[in-house]
């Protein structure tokens, strides 16, 4: 699942593996900013472009549906 944040030039990738990364897209490459686990079966991913938090929804944690958010890395 991919996420643009326009604004804050950010692309974020989300596996239902769990895993997350967020990019840097300057001029037009993408250079590797933060990585890490979201929660099993994430099914989703949004970035509010107003707040610049992130929204991953999570299929199943334990037995139940779940929204985490986190807010972005700033650098």
């Amino acid at each position: 699942m991919l996420a643009l944040d326009a604004h804050r030039h950010r692309l974020i990738v989300a596996a239902e593996s769990g895993a997350a990364a967020v990019f840097v897209v300057a001029d037009g490459r993408l250079q590797p900013l933060r990585r890490g686990l979201v929660g099993p079966n994430a099914h989703a991913v949004e970035a509010d472009l107003a707040s610049g938090l992130l929204y991953f929804s999570i299929a199943d944690l334990h037995d139940r549906p779940a929204l985490r958010i986190l807010r972005p890395p700033l650098d």
